[in-house]
């Protein structure tokens, strides 16, 4: 017969062993991410260097929007401490929008990822870039008021 005891550390080492499988994947998830939103920063910073500063909040629902908010928190979490670790990386606050936000901004090399693909980009990116390569927008054209 099983003792409470038992059961209790039955129960303990199958949840040690979901965290530890649910920590493997966001690590596995997490690592392409980062380096992805690396890539963003950076590109960002070319495109636009009068505003450089992109929304951390904006892009964690950008590219874990198919996730499970669980599992999205835990990956996440993770892709925060890599991309805020990176020296070339400058986290703080600034406006976005019209919004404050917490946001992340590229102060490295400009060179730097030119030439590989921007992972997963935003749909508002694709459309610019699109719109650039038809050569149908123009400053003046996007402020004319109907």
């Amino acid at each position: 017969m099983l003792t409470i005891g038992g059961i209790i550390a039955f129960v303990g080492l199958i949840w040690a062993y979901y965290k530890a499988i649910s920590f493997r994947n966001a690590n596995s998830l997490a690592a392409p991410l980062s380096r992805s939103i690396l890539r963003r920063l950076a590109a960002h910073r070319r495109e636009f260097p009068d505003n450089p500063y992109l929304s951390v909040t904006h892009l964690r629902d950008e590219l874990l929007e198919s996730l499970p908010a669980r599992e999205r928190s835990a990956v996440w979490n993770r892709v925060k401490t890599l991309v805020e670790g990176n020296s070339n990386v400058r986290a703080g606050g600034g406006e976005v929008r019209g919004d404050y936000h917490r946001t992340w901004e590229w102060v490295g090399d400009l060179g730097a990822f030119r030439g590989e693909e921007i992972m997963s980009p935003s749909p508002s990116y694709v459309n610019m870039q699109q719109i650039r390569k038809e050569g149908k927008w123009s400053p003046l054209a996007s402020r004319a008021v109907a």
